[in-house]
């Protein structure tokens, strides 16, 4: 019977470590020995950059405009605040889109 843990607690309520519960290691079985023993295929990261476009700053603007045209200065301001950073643009579903398809694209070559 193999049996297997790993340090990294899983929530941030569980904050003791395997080692800290359960005590010290029996074995180890690294990840590079087990490249090394052909039983799985070494990780391989290629940072990458999806381009993207996001159209021109006025049609957002005009876009925005139409969008909050009820809002008074400083609820559009906060809006703009709140979903303007680069978090709900990186997020957006046309980006993510593109990503999927870069994805897709590369593993097909």
């Amino acid at each position: 019977m193999l049996v297997g843990f790993t340090g990294t607690p899983l929530l941030k309520k569980d904050a003791q470590t395997s080692l800290e519960v359960f005590g010290g290691y029996i074995h180890t079985y690294k990840f590079s020995e087990a490249v090394e023993d052909g039983v799985v295929l070494d990780l391989v990261y290629e940072a990458r950059d999806i381009d993207q476009h996001l159209g021109s700053k006025e049609k957002i603007d005009a876009w925005f405009d139409a969008k909050t045209k009820g809002l008074n200065q400083w609820q559009k301001d906060e809006l703009k605040q709140k979903w303007g950073t680069m978090q709900t643009v990186l997020s957006s579903r046309s980006r993510m889109e593109r990503v999927v398809s870069d994805i897709v694209f590369d593993f097909s070559v």
